[in-house]
């Protein structure tokens, strides 16, 4: 029994991450405070691969040898980045291991040596794209943010700190 996973071509790149994050105002009593959101502009992931995953095993019948397989999945290319493949083959593993007389264990072990490199690869490559970089510099903003707002609100009280400042820091209402 061994594991195979081919590469296949998509036709239609996929969407990814917002490119950056909104900020939004709105009233309440003639008070202006400030939210965001991310952008609904979204950066576009070239690459238009997907990855078949198939088990395959050899038997013998009537002295001749023949060839079985066994779809696990199709993974995204994007997908491993997303939500890695633990969650895409899982299910199926455990559809087959009574079906091939092998642990679940076993199955998955025979999976992981496959898309295990596979996954590192993508992974390292995906750190050098434009998305990356963009979801970074977005999370390393909210983190500032969520710092400075509770500091604030454990000076000044819960719910003032978006009545003066966006996401970004910047000071927006100095009255409040």
């Amino acid at each position: 029994m061994y594991c195979v996973v081919q590469e296949l071509e998509r036709k239609i790149p996929s969407i990814g991450k917002p490119k950056r994050l909104v900020v939004q105002s709105h009233k309440i009593n003639n008070q202006e405070f400030y939210t965001y959101c991310h952008s609904e502009e979204k950066l576009e992931r070239p690459i238009k691969k997907a990855y078949k995953v198939t088990l395959h095993r050899s038997y013998r019948e009537n002295n001749k040898v023949k060839k079985m397989q066994d779809s696990i999945c199709t993974i995204g290319y994007y997908d491993f980045v997303d939500y890695g493949y633990y969650d895409f083959v899982v299910d199926r593993i455990i559809d087959l291991y009574k079906e091939l007389n092998m642990t679940t264990h076993e199955i998955y072990s025979l999976v992981c040596c496959k898309l295990n490199p596979l996954q590192e690869e993508i992974n390292l490559k995906y750190k050098d794209t434009e998305e990356y970089k963009s979801y970074k510099a977005q999370e390393e903003t909210l983190e500032k943010y969520r710092k400075a707002k509770k500091e604030f609100e454990d000076k000044y009280g819960v719910g003032n700190f978006d009545y003066c400042y966006d996401v970004f820091l910047n000071l927006r209402n100095a009255d409040n």
